[in-house]
């Protein structure tokens, strides 16, 4: 039945671009033609975002390690104060969001995108006042540690 369904949906779909196209320049064949061009520009977008979404999540420019052990240890020795007190829940969420995509609030259809380096920098520097007292060197240090590339 759930299979009729999207079948019968898609026909739709296909019913309505055709007779798009075929009277796309004939405005005495289809008196709302701008509401209809307005949709399927639309549609388009969103079409296009969610294809770019599936682009990012198959193939992410910044690629979530299997373990990070090696890099929890040197941030615990770069920053003791900070990354020793870390627990396991801490790490994943730390990690989690240094890596994972996030929903660009901009985008009228939900695109993706990786945070950017002032986005991470501001929360850690919000979070940890130990950060407000980094210069650019610290900063680069801090990114090689991390395995970020921006």
């Amino acid at each position: 039945m759930k299979y009729l369904v999207n079948i019968i949906a898609i026909v739709v779909v296909v019913i309505i671009v055709v007779v798009a196209v075929n009277y796309r320049n004939n405005t005495d064949k289809l008196p709302f033609q701008y509401e209809i061009k307005k949709f399927f520009d639309e549609f388009s977008v969103m079409i296009k975002t969610r294809s770019e979404n599936v682009k990012l999540e198959i193939n992410p420019s910044r690629k979530k390690r299997t373990t990070f052990i090696d890099k929890e240890e040197s941030l615990k020795q770069f920053i003791p104060d900070v990354f020793g007190k870390f627990t396991d829940s801490d790490w994943k969420h730390f990690w989690s969001f240094v890596y994972d995509p996030i929903y660009d609030k901009k985008s009228k259809y939900g695109k993706k995108r990786f945070r950017t380096k002032e986005e991470i920098e501001t929360f850690l520097r919000d979070r940890f006042p130990i950060f407000n007292y980094f210069d650019a060197g610290h900063w680069n240090y801090f990114w090689s540690l991390i395995g970020v590339n921006f």
